[in-house]
């Protein structure tokens, strides 16, 4: 299996769960998750799921800037990053490594994303 969608799945994206999923499915490449995704959990999917091009985090007000830094920098491959109201991530602190292959980032209703936090990305992530 290569895709995931996860959302609204509460119960499987809690840390002990998403890490059976994750290692159940080494090919993964896109994956979406919601609301119930924690930072503890982004750290444990990015230590696990190296292939991913895209990954999605819908609706979530638990995952910070340093759950999306973890995945950031542990998905070399990543090309698209899609985050969808996430009420606190504000990339005050992302990206601070590296990013060559990202060519698409969405940011659809993440309030506390600043001109700042942009600059960073168009600084660290250069496609």
């Amino acid at each position: 299996m290569t895709s995931l969608n996860l959302y609204g799945c509460d119960q499987i994206v809690e840390v002990g769960r998403i890490a059976k999923v994750a290692a159940c499915c080494p090919e993964l490449t896109h994956l979406t998750v919601g609301r119930r995704m924690t930072d503890a959990g982004l750290k444990m999917l990015a230590e696990s799921c190296l292939n991913w091009t895209f990954f999605h985090l819908r609706d979530n007000e638990r995952a910070t800037d340093a759950g999306i830094q973890k995945v950031v920098a542990g998905c070399p491959y990543l090309a698209s990053l899609k985050l969808s109201a996430c009420a606190n991530v504000s990339f005050k602190g992302l990206f601070t490594a590296a990013c060559p292959r990202l060519t698409s980032l969405s940011l659809n209703g993440c309030g506390n994303v600043t001109g700042a936090g942009i600059q960073r990305v168009a600084v660290f992530c250069p496609n």
